[in-house]
């Protein structure tokens, strides 16, 4: 779990630099490529997330699972 919230967080950090490169750069080209690798990364940040999610739910499931229900 940890490493997950590890890569979330990193992915975050990458995702801020992304949009600053895209505010900053003039050249649509480049202002593209920002844009869609910031992009890229909020999809990766939310995998992360319901990779999360489902981890969280598991672990509830085979604890819920030792306590007889």
């Amino acid at each position: 779990m940890r490493a997950i919230e590890s890569i979330a967080s990193l992915c975050l950090a990458v995702a801020r630099s992304c949009r600053e490169i895209a505010n900053q750069v003039r050249r649509s080209e480049l202002a593209w490529l920002a844009a869609s690798a910031a992009a890229q990364t909020r999809t990766l940040m939310l995998y992360c997330a319901m990779r999360r999610a489902r981890a969280m739910a598991h672990q509830l499931r085979v604890h819920d699972c030792g306590r007889g229900r």
